[in-house]
């Protein structure tokens, strides 16, 4: 999950960027924020534009939706998270995951899919993503009793993914990929 230290600091490196308090809340300096070479501004700039966007401001759910399909993968992510019902969305990266493990393999040597130390790039992001779930599901309503996001949505998927492939070592795999993410067997 992203601490509130590592939000905080995304913050501070948008506001730098923008350079003044009013500009956090001004439409186009944010749209223009997305497309930083800082990961950390650009998702900073996708959080306040979902914090416009719930607030019922139609630009910026309309800069969510352009940026959820024109974004590079950080943005593109960011705003799926920001954008879409954490139900559908758990169902959606869960499937994809499946898909990923049927296909392909989640542990790989380096390739344009596989990072340096041979995770599946988009597998890692997926688990990255199950642990922001809950930043994003609580700010927009009141946490649910059954709000089970981070470690727990994690663990959760992982089982799901685990019982699609008995006897194989895909599930062994995701283990070891999503390591460091979050709480995840740190």
């Amino acid at each position: 999950m992203t601490t509130e230290s590592e939000k905080f600091e995304a913050m501070g490196k948008l506001y730098a960027r923008i350079g003044n308090a009013a500009g956090l809340q001004d439409l186009g300096q944010l749209v223009a924020a997305l497309e930083d070479d800082d990961d950390d501004v650009s998702k900073a700039a996708v959080w306040n534009l979902g914090i416009m966007s719930s607030s019922g401001d139609a630009k910026a759910k309309e800069a969510l939706d352009t940026a959820r399909t024109d974004g590079d993968d950080v943005v593109r992510d960011a705003a799926d998270v920001e954008l879409t019902n954490p139900e559908e969305l758990v169902e959606r990266l869960t499937a994809e995951l499946i898909e990923i493990g049927r296909l392909e393999s989640y542990v790989s040597s380096p390739s344009e899919k596989y990072d340096e130390h041979d995770n599946h790039k988009r597998a890692r992001r997926i688990g990255q993503m199950l642990d922001d779930i809950p930043n994003t599901w609580s700010r927009r309503t009141e946490p649910a009793e059954d709000d089970r996001g981070g470690l727990e949505l994690m663990r959760e998927v992982h089982s799901r993914v685990a019982r699609e492939f008995p006897g194989s070592t895909l599930a062994r795999e995701l283990e070891a990929i999503w390591g460091g993410v979050g709480y995840w067997r740190r």
